[in-house]
């Protein structure tokens, strides 16, 4: 058997990505997106106290689509 360098490399990149992510956000304050799937199978993105909703047929969907309206209403 062969060793997958790639794998391995890639793995490595991956854990790298993620400390740096986790650097920045040492400091950057969280919030948390409120996810609802609706009987009709149909998926919402809110979070309180915001006056947006994103909607989707899947959460990750929903969930960007809240975030592009989100980004829209700051840059305005």
């Amino acid at each position: 058997m062969g060793t997958n360098t790639d794998s391995t490399d890639e793995a490595t990149h991956v854990d790298e990505s993620y400390k740096e992510t986790a650097r920045r956000w040492r400091n950057a304050r969280m919030t948390t997106v409120l996810l609802d799937k609706r009987n009709d199978g149909e998926w919402f993105a809110t979070q309180r106290g915001v006056d947006l909703v994103g909607h989707g047929e899947t959460a990750a969907e929903a969930a960007a689509r809240y975030c592009q309206l989100v980004d829209r209403e700051i840059r305005d």
